[in-house]
């Protein structure tokens, strides 16, 4: 905790005039003068005092203590106490001293104020010499604040922490918590709660910030289990809690050797065969339904889970975007109706834990969108629940998220989504019998996306009607311009400052005449072996890649931060292509 340095010092404490003689400073044997009894401090930094005592050695006590002569001749300390350890440990004969007399109340005001001032209390002794204070002078706080040189409203909250059990006072005892830490958990109006959140402040060893929002949390209702399935620690922080969105065999399969547990792995697919079903099974994975009839064909294969999901399809209800299409067109999801057959059918069967998933859009940069999504699933959790009975314990959002590709694009803003889904649930979920309802999201684009490149070399120019620039890449590589025409910028290395001259379409060598990154595309004058760079395919590069008239698959490199470079996928070779062929 870092100290509130007083207004005033030690002497302001004291206002009655001092009697003729009794300022004098006197040198008294250290050994003579007895420990003071009005102490507040019980921990003293063990550091800091062989530090003192080094400076001791050399410059010798500087500032006097302050004692009071007992009725046997013997010297009472009244405040100084770091400097009378640490002379000691330098092994002063004689210390500077001034005599006073005080009342037992000045005596406990002076060591606290010293303390204060000279060498941090730890907040708890801090608090607990305020109090003391308050209870031998029986004065208001706001008086004592005025007399300590602070405002009444930084006594009040250090006295807050003597509200705190004994447990969590002694971790901010021995430093191991700090005030913020313990000002956090009392904002935890429950003991119980705050008592769970404090073993989760230990084991993660949050910081103030991050204990501040958990606390957050459980006073909106979230439990501490909700709190450690939704968030993770790591060295940087707390970050969402992430798993992985599956859609295939091969993909619950690389969840597996990348140790990612089942329980973190959600299987979305659609015309699905058994063997994807009986494999998220095996790992633990949330199997995501696409179709009624799949429920039975499915549980027929495998052991009823305990969990599932169903993906919801609004149709004319909800429109979608260019990418994806309307959703009544779409081949995805269960419609209003299959919806409830399908949760009371898996209610049926014995499954307890239910949620409800969609995905409507892709790359979508309208914030409002995802917030009427949002709303849009809180309406059908309830639904569900007046037609069927059953609690949905999770929302899954879907994806869409966009990235601005296009210089010209808009950064969606990520805040105004979240704070607009948790004023949607403010208003729709909490206060009612669903609360609390776990919400995931799919935004693999936002986390990838611009953090992947393809680098490609010009290979070829060919001026004829138009002014086509062949490079080393295919679409076999990046597909998004031939299937969306999607847009991807393209820096050419080396003459980023050169202006844009001409005009070109960059294309790669597969037979199909969409096999292009770029229609008219201005760039700087472009020459064989020039290094173009196209951007923001981190999420749809390599994944989306194919062998089409036997294109083999580029290599991928990992630059560290470091600005090393890492191996993470070797090219693929005529041998890796001919593998799979039976020549006999």
């Amino acid at each position: 905790m870092q100290a509130r340095r007083l207004g005033q010092g030690v002497d302001a404490l004291f206002k009655q005039p001092r009697e003729e003689g009794e300022e004098q400073l006197q040198y008294v044997e250290a050994g003579r003068i007895r420990p003071s009894l009005s102490q507040p401090r019980k921990y003293f930094d063990q550091e800091k005092i062989k530090g003192l005592t080094l400076s001791i050695k050399e410059h010798g006590v500087i500032q006097p203590l302050v004692v009071e002569e007992e009725s046997d001749g013997g010297l009472r300390l009244i405040a100084g106490e770091r400097r009378l350890r640490a002379a000691k440990k330098a092994g002063l004969e004689l210390v500077p001293v001034i005599v006073r007399s005080y009342s037992e109340q000045k005596k406990r005001e002076a060591a606290l104020v010293e303390n204060i001032q000279r060498e941090d209390l730890n907040p708890v002794e801090e608090a607990e010499g305020i109090q003391e204070l308050l209870t031998l002078s029986k004065e208001t706080q706001e008086s004592l604040a005025a007399r300590l040189g602070i405002s009444r409203t930084a006594l009040a909250n250090t006295l807050r922490l003597l509200r705190l059990s004994e447990l969590i006072k002694e971790q901010v005892r021995s430093g191991r918590i700090s005030a913020g830490h313990a000002r956090a958990l009392l904002s935890v109006t429950s003991e119980g709660d705050r008592n769970q959140l404090f073993t989760v402040v230990l084991e993660k060893e949050l910081s103030v910030r991050e204990t501040e929002r958990f606390a957050s949390l459980m006073r909106e209702g979230y439990t501490v289990d909700m709190l450690n399935q939704s968030f993770v620690r790591d060295k940087k922080g707390i970050e969402e809690h992430m798993g992985l969105d599956c859609s295939s065999y091969v993909e619950l399969v690389i969840a597996e050797r990348m140790n990612i547990p089942g329980s973190d792995v959600m299987l979305t697919s659609n015309n699905t065969p058994l063997i994807e079903f009986q494999k998220a099974a095996k790992m633990g994975a949330c199997i995501n339904f696409d179709d009624l009839s799949h429920i039975s064909d499915c549980f027929a294969s495998i052991s009823v889970p305990e969990r599932i999901c169903l993906r919801y399809n609004p149709g004319p209800l909800r429109g979608g975007n260019a990418i994806i299409g309307k959703p009544e067109e779409a081949k995805y999801g269960f419609t209003k109706e299959h919806i409830m057959e399908g949760i009371i059918l898996c209610k049926n069967m014995g499954v307890n834990i239910f949620g409800l998933h969609t995905m409507l859009a892709s790359n979508e940069l309208e914030e409002q969108y995802f917030i009427d999504t949002a709303v849009m699933m809180f309406d059908l959790v309830q639904e569900v629940y007046k037609q069927t009975g059953v609690k949905v314990s999770f929302v899954n959002l879907g994806g869409g998220i966009g990235i601005p590709y296009h210089p010209d694009d808009k950064n969606v803003n990520i805040r105004k989504i979240a704070d607009g889904i948790h004023k949607a649930y403010k208003q729709q979920i909490m206060g009612t019998v669903i609360h609390p309802l776990v919400i995931y999201t799919e935004n693999a684009r936002v986390i990838t996306g611009p953090y992947g490149y393809l680098v490609t070399r010009v290979r070829h120019i060919k001026d004829t009607y138009k002014k086509y620039v062949g490079v080393d890449a295919t679409m076999a590589d990046l597909m998004r311009p031939a299937i969306y025409g999607a847009y991807h910028h393209i820096t050419v290395v080396g003459k980023e400052t050169q202006p844009c001259s001409e005009v070109y379409d960059i294309t790669g060598s597969l037979c199909e005449n969409n096999d292009k990154f770029a229609i008219d595309r201005t760039l700087p004058l472009l020459e064989r072996g020039d290094i173009l760079v196209l951007h923001d395919v981190g999420a749809h590069g390599h994944a989306m890649g194919f062998n089409y008239n036997g294109k083999l698959r580029a290599l991928e490199l990992l630059l560290n931060k470091d600005k090393t470079v890492k191996l993470i996928r070797r090219a693929e070779t005529v041998e890796d292509y001919m593998r799979t062929i039976m020549w006999d």
